[in-house]
C-alpha cells in the first residue's frame, strides 16, 4: 500500500517526512508553486540518501493522462498520449527519481544526462496551441491563438 501525503502549506517539512519514510509514498501538492519549491528544496538537501553526485536534468510533463512509471530500477515506464507505452532503459550509469509528473534524471556524465531528457522530450513535444508535452524544468512554451470565428 501506498501513502498519500497531502502537503498544504509547509514544503520543508514534507521533506523531512519523506527521508523518515520507508516505503514509497504519493505527494499531493495544492499548486505547481509549492511543487516547485519541494523540488528545489529536495534538490539542495545533504542528506545521504539525496546526495547527488554529478549532474541532474529535469523535465515535467504537461497534459492529461500523461505519466512517468518506474518499471524497474533503471527503465521507466513512460505513457505520453500514444496507443502504447514507451520503455526506456537507462542502463547503470543513470538513476531517475519520479513525483508526479516531474521527472529527474541523475548522472555522473553531463552529456548522458542531457541526451536522455533531451530524448524524453523528443517523445512528445509540447504542443504550441495547447501547451500539452514532455517539457524542460523551467521552459516556457510560446503559445499561439487558434483559429478565429468570422462573424456574419
Amino acid at each position: 500500500m501506498e501513502n498519500t501525503i497531502n502537503i498544504a502549506k509547509y514544503p520543508k517539512e514534507a521533506v523531512k517526512i519523506l527521508l523518515d519514510l520507508e516505503q514509497p509514498s504519493i505527494l499531493a501538492f495544492s499548486s505547481k508553486e509549492l511543487l516547485k519549491s519541494f523540488i528545489n528544496i529536495l534538490n539542495s538537501v545533504s542528506n545521504d540518501k539525496l546526495k547527488i553526485d554529478g549532474f541532474v536534468s529535469e523535465v515535467m510533463l504537461f497534459g492529461v493522462g500523461f505519466r512517468f512509471t518506474p518499471f524497474s530500477e533503471s527503465t521507466l515506464m513512460l505513457s505520453l498520449g500514444y496507443s502504447h507505452e514507451i520503455f526506456l532503459l537507462l542502463g547503470d550509469n543513470l538513476r531517475f527519481k519520479i513525483l508526479k509528473q516531474y521527472l529527474a534524471i541523475f548522472g555522473h556524465n553531463r552529456v548522458l544526462t542531457t541526451q536522455t531528457t533531451a530524448k524524453i522530450r523528443s517523445l512528445r513535444v509540447p504542443d504550441i496551441y495547447k501547451g500539452k508535452g514532455v517539457r524542460y524544468l523551467n521552459e516556457v512554451v510560446a503559445q499561439k491563438k487558434g483559429k478565429q470565428k468570422q462573424q456574419k
